[in-house]
């Protein structure tokens, strides 16, 4: 027996020292724009911060940019992040901390692999892997790939949400915490997801978890319009415009447009080298389709993503068929333009919106020397006039203005004052 318990011991020991630290990842596989949630096990005797993990893309040196979050409960680190839009092998990562495995303090890098796969079965992309909050929480999720059929339920209250959110859309739940008046860990369950809930009513939770918010390209780039929705006739071809704008202060590079599903849709361009600040990027969309279909825009490189819902009807008649345009009209501010004021003038292209001239370039003060120019010009010539005139009445050639109102005089007697009759002269005719 006490041979059994010593083995038991040493098993023990051994997997302390063999598993100092353990990452649990609820699955090995995940698709793109799903949340990953871990599990980390360990101790590290200066404390685990968000700094310390990283998201890496197969053997990229830099973190993936990601929406991050993590926090202690009891005995392990629970740790989420929504994310990339683009498939390929992955690994989470710890660096850069110490950790002890059985009597000694260790630093090195800890990996754990994964996968991001495409697929074309539906899935949610859901903005957080859990929650903490002291009031009123709300959470967003979005379908990918198709319809579906939502069903959230948060266990700590028992309040509950049932409709369905179509391909492409996001929806913010919103959750109320009354009644609950101590520490609570509860769940909110979407679907097959389980969020975490931790509630501290009437406490401060800001010092309860590190959070790390990577930039995402939806605040910097901006489609116009922002969806797209077109009834149009089965198996023709249909042309929907769009314009991509850099609203931000940065480039960004190495763009690759695709759809999904990949089937129906095409696009002028298939990849974006570079999009400057302020630059705006034209995109001609071919759509040719047979049925109703819900389909999104996908723009990504290797870290960022951005998705437009395309929503397509199918008619029989001609007349019912219609492209939404909405938002496709940008204001002069959306060109980047400027309206120039009173008394400038355009250095570059004009555009006329909106009702006015739009400035795509400098506005100016008017004339800077050009006006000044022009006035002496004017003067020059109605000078020079005048001094032609003076000479022709000076040399007789022209009546002066006496003489031509003298002249203007005695024709207006001459009309008014009646001419005298003639004197009939009468013969009388006689024969000779």
């Amino acid at each position: 027996m006490k041979k059994q318990v010593c083995i038991l011991l040493f098993i023990l020991l051994l997997l302390q020292l063999v598993l100092a630290v353990d990452i649990d990842l609820k699955k090995d596989t995940y698709h793109p724009g799903e949340v990953l949630q871990a599990e980390i096990y360990g101790s590290f005797p200066d404390g685990l911060k968000i700094s310390d993990i990283g998201i890496y893309k197969e053997d990229k040196v830099h973190k993936t940019p990601a929406e991050a979050e993590l926090t202690l409960d009891n005995d392990k680190y629970l740790y989420y992040a929504v994310l990339p839009f683009i498939d390929g092998n992955f690994s989470l990562k710890i660096e850069n901390t110490r950790y002890y495995s059985g009597f000694e303090t260790i630093e090195d890098t800890i990996i754990k692999e994964f996968q991001i796969e495409k697929t074309t079965s539906p899935y949610l992309s859901i903005n957080k892997g859990f929650i903490i909050t002291s009031e009123e929480f709300s959470i967003k999720i979005k379908s990918i790939n198709s319809r579906q059929d939502i069903n959230a339920d948060f266990e700590a209250t028992g309040e509950s949400d049932s409709f369905k959110l179509s391909t492409g859309l996001e929806r913010t739940l919103r959750y109320s915490i009354e009644g609950i008046e101590n520490f609570t860990k509860s769940n909110l369950n979407i679907n097959d997801y389980d969020i975490p809930v931790f509630v501290y009513p009437g406490e401060d939770v800001e010092k309860k978890s590190n959070k790390t918010f990577e930039y995402f390209l939806d605040e910097y780039l901006t489609f116009y319009p922002n969806k797209l929705n077109a009834t149009i006739l089965a198996d023709k071809d249909y042309v929907l415009n769009l314009r991509l704008k850099n609203e931000g202060d940065q480039s960004f590079e190495d763009f690759e447009i695709s759809f999904e599903p990949d089937y129906g849709f095409s696009a002028d361009i298939d990849e974006i080298e570079t999009i400057r600040p302020n630059q705006t990027i034209e995109i001609e969309i071919t759509a040719n389709l047979a049925e109703d279909t819900e389909a999104s825009l996908i723009l990504s490189n290797e870290t960022e993503t951005m998705v437009l819902p395309i929503y397509i009807s199918i008619t029989l008649e001609q007349e019912d068929v219609e492209i939404d345009t909405g938002g496709l009209e940008e204001s002069c501010a959306d060109l980047g333009g400027y309206i120039c004021a009173s008394g400038q003038e355009c250095d570059g292209n004009r555009q006329f919106i909106e009702g006015q001239y739009c400035c795509i370039g400098v506005c100016k003060e008017a004339g800077g020397g050009k006006g000044f120019l022009w006035g002496i010009v004017i003067l020059i010539i109605l000078g020079s006039l005048g001094y032609y005139i003076y000479l022709k009445v000076k040399q007789g050639k022209l009546p002066s203005p006496k003489e031509l109102l003298k002249k203007r005089s005695e024709k207006y007697k001459k009309r008014i004052t009646p001419e005298k009759p003639q004197i009939e002269v009468r013969k009388k005719l006689t024969r000779n």
